[in-house]
């Protein structure tokens, strides 16, 4: 039988991919990056840095911009 969730649980697990994937569409689409293995690599940055502890919005897109 699978384990169900609260959607309260769901919520706050999404919440933490959604930001990660919100701060990679504004870096790339500040950039102007549409190719898609310059998005993956600032995509590999910015989940490093959250692998990491960069919790903060700033230093996610930091990492993102180091990227490039």
């Amino acid at each position: 039988m699978k384990r169900q969730y609260k959607a309260s649980n769901n919520r706050r697990h999404r919440g933490a991919e959604d930001r990660i994937t919100d701060v990679i569409d504004a870096v790339c689409d500040e950039l102007g990056i549409e190719d898609r293995n310059r998005r993956a690599i600032v995509t590999s940055r910015v989940e490093e840095a959250y692998a990491r502890g960069a919790r903060q919005p700033l230093n996610l897109v930091s990492a993102g911009l180091t990227a490039l």
